[in-house]
């Protein structure tokens, strides 16, 4: 995963004309869950004139959706960034997904998260989401009314966001997820380097059910005639 660019959707509550429609458009061209996009609206502190984000597409699906969500009354886009993979499907389970912090993870992250917070949700991004994310700097300082600082009490140091580095190599990876590409009923397919026993692809269908590939409990089946293979060429 690499930050790389997004387009965040967003609803602005004074400019809504219809919420039927406006929720039907978000679900269906943006993939937002109309319950929580209900939710965010009913907080006590949402004002008619703020940004409420519902969902972060990348640049290329915005443009193929933009004809359909654009012109509905109530939607806002905001450009920024945020930590994605190659594509939305590669290496899925693995490293995981970026999304809003969910209140269970906000209670175990705890300070300086807080709600509305992009996070890891699973998979490697949520395993390492401090190292991912670094430590946010900041300060306390007393201000004069015009705006003015007059004295800083106390600084807090933050840490630049740092690199984690995987075995999977993105040419296997691609050809592993390819070869599951037609694949209609659930399945997982695991490449290792049998020189260092390093993992160089990890795929698992359907991408949003059950990971699979790693997590589940297979017989070792024909997987084992490796083993009794190399025993027999070893004992020649």
């Amino acid at each position: 995963s690499a930050q790389r660019p997004v387009i965040v959707v967003g609803v602005e509550p004074r400019r809504i004309r219809s919420r039927k429609a406006l929720f039907a458009a978000l679900e269906r061209f943006a993939g937002a869950d109309p319950d929580k996009v209900k939710a965010e609206l009913a907080r006590p502190e949402v004002e008619p004139d703020w940004f409420v984000p519902v969902a972060e597409l990348r640049p290329e699906r915005y443009e193929r959706v933009r004809p359909r969500l654009y012109p509905v009354p109530g939607t806002v886009f905001r450009r920024s960034r945020s930590r994605l993979a190659s594509t939305d499907e590669f290496a899925f389970h693995v490293l995981g997904r970026v999304g809003e912090v969910t209140a269970e993870l906000l209670a175990e992250l705890g300070d300086p998260y807080t709600a509305g917070d992009s996070v890891g949700l699973f998979g490697l991004e949520a395993t390492f989401e401090r190292r991912l994310a670094g430590k946010p700097s900041g300060h306390v300082a007393v201000v004069h009314a015009d705006g003015k600082r007059v004295k800083v009490l106390r600084r807090f140091r933050g840490s630049p966001p740092r690199p984690v580095r995987t075995t999977l190599d993105a040419e296997v990876q691609a050809a592993a997820e390819k070869a599951l590409t037609t694949v209609k009923r659930p399945a997982a397919l695991v490449a290792l380097d049998p020189v260092s026993g390093k993992i160089r692809a990890v795929a698992s269908r359907p991408l949003g059910g059950f990971e699979r590939a790693l997590a589940a409990r297979y017989p070792p089946g024909s997987t084992f005639k490796i083993v009794t293979t190399t025993a027999l060429l070893e004992n020649r």
